[in-house]
């Protein structure tokens, strides 16, 4: 069951400009999911590429592609290194086209 704020007494008399009404509509909310969905079904290959390169590198080189999460933060934060050069060298990539 869905809810809209247009379904509330209390919520309704705030959405009668018409601008605002058009936002929560069934269709607005359809449009929306659909971009989403184009936009996921461009990227999922792209995702599957990465996995496949992040699973070729060796164990040692891994690390210098991920961002590690510090959980004591509200909201959690990343933090991503560049090593230029030395142990912790950051992996980089030059794709070629096939």
């Amino acid at each position: 069951m869905s809810i809209s704020p247009l379904d509330s007494s209390l919520y309704t008399p705030l959405f009668t400009v018409s601008e605002i009404t058009a936002v929560f509509t069934d269709h607005t909310h359809i449009h929306h999911m659909l971009h989403v969905e184009a936009a996921l079904a461009v990227l999922e290959p792209l995702l599957g590429q990465v996995i496949g390169l992040l699973a070729g590198l060796a164990d040692g080189h891994r690390h210098t592609l991920l961002a590690t999460c510090n959980n004591s933060t509200t909201p959690p934060t990343y933090h991503f290194d560049i090593h230029m050069q030395g142990v912790n060298e950051t992996v980089f990539f030059d794709p070629q086209p096939e």
